[in-house]
């Protein structure tokens, strides 16, 4: 589980920026912020985006999602850490990780901000909530039917 998400403060910059347009480049935006938020919200890595289908070699522990029309968000998890690296076309996201190949985390880690992921909610079951016991007063009796009885109660009145 994920308990802190790291971010440059310039992929943030950048994607509030290209949220704004109104081309290819701003759709792509959208899914990494909602990739990102997802995230944060305590989802797995595997279901928070679509991921593509290889990883990465070039960087240990890699994910790289799909953002749509060729662009991706290069993310690495490190224990309980998760860094949102890089964003950007698929060709500009290859020249990145060729570059960053031995890519050291301690190094980046200190010009990131870091969140705190909310954990999540989804296995928790609802409280019931039960009628107060007056309520059972106003069920009119009547209106059930001596057959209806019986269905129900049938291995009492036929043992």
């Amino acid at each position: 589980m994920i308990e802190y998400i790291h971010i440059n403060p310039r992929i943030l910059k950048k994607l509030e920026e290209l949220k704004e347009l109104e081309c290819a480049t701003a759709f792509a935006a959208k899914k990494a912020d909602a990739v990102i938020q997802a995230l944060l919200k305590g989802k797995k890595p595997a279901r928070a985006g679509r991921l593509t289908r290889h990883g990465d070699a070039r960087i240990k522990k890699c994910l790289k999602y799909d953002l749509g029309q060729g662009y991706r968000l290069v993310c690495v998890k490190d224990g309980r850490d998760l860094y949102v690296l890089f964003s950007g076309s698929h060709d500009s996201c290859d020249t990145w990780l060729d570059k960053n190949r031995n890519l050291n985390l301690s190094r980046v880690r200190d010009t990131m901000e870091r969140l705190k992921v909310k954990p999540s909610v989804h296995g928790a079951p609802e409280p019931m909530v039960c009628p107060e016991p007056e309520a059972y007063d106003d069920i009119p009796l009547g209106a059930i039917s001596q057959r209806d009885l019986r269905a129900v109660f049938r291995g009492l009145v036929n043992p």
